[in-house]
Order: structure tokens, then C-alpha cells, then sequence
């Protein structure tokens, strides 16, 4: 990605598949999410198509939709960049997943 566009604040995630950081739109300040996505596997390669494709085509469609900035391709990386959200569906899905399993032991 042209790290000239924009300026990393700070790593804000990593996981297998890559970092995610919090970054500003040099021109106008604007935060963005920065995933850096490895590409040494192609299944890393398919995911991060996956999400872009997905994106792209209903992000015009929702305004609850994160959206898109840009994607670029280097070699053995996917930079995509969204707007930058201070909250992940971790806790949403613990939550859920506990409920689930007191409902399956109420239930059992």
C-alpha cells in the first residue's frame, strides 16, 4: 500500500492472517482501518478477495456497512483499507455463545 496516503497510528489487532492498524488519511485526517493480510497461503489470498468482494458490492447498499476505502495488492501482501470502528463483535459473540450454551443445558 502507499504508505504516502496514509499514516499509521497504531496496531489496534493481529491475528493469523495478518494486522489490522489505526491509521489517518494524511490529506484530511480521516481514521481508517489498515488490514495487512499475508499472502503466502492461498487461502489468505481468497479471504482477503472474499472480503473485498463482498464489501464492494453492498456497501452502496447499507449505510451500516463498513466501507470500503481501497484495496492494493503488493507483492505478498492485501493492504485493504475501511473506516476505522472502536469496537469488535467479540464480546457480541461470547455473549451469544454463552446464552447458547445455558439454552442447551436448560433445554437438555
Amino acid at each position: 500500500m502507499d504508505w504516502i496516503v496514509y499514516e499509521l497510528i497504531q496496531e489496534v489487532g493481529r491475528g493469523s492472517y495478518g494486522v489490522v492498524y489505526e491509521a489517518a488519511v494524511r490529506q484530511t485526517g480521516a481514521r481508517v482501518a489498515v488490514k495487512k493480510i499475508r499472502c503466502h497461503s492461498p487461502e489468505n489470498v481468497e479471504l482477503a478477495l472474499r472480503e473485498f468482494w463482498a464489501l464492494s458490492s453492498i456497501q452502496s447498499q447499507h449505510p451500516n456497512v463498513i466501507h470500503l476505502e481501497e484495496c492494493i495488492l503488493q507483492r505478498d501482501v492485501i493492504c485493504i483499507a475501511e473506516n476505522f470502528i472502536w469496537t469488535t463483535l467479540k464480546p457480541i459473540f461470547s455473549i451469544f455463545r454463552f446464552f447458547c450454551t445455558l439454552r442447551f443445558q436448560i433445554f437438555k
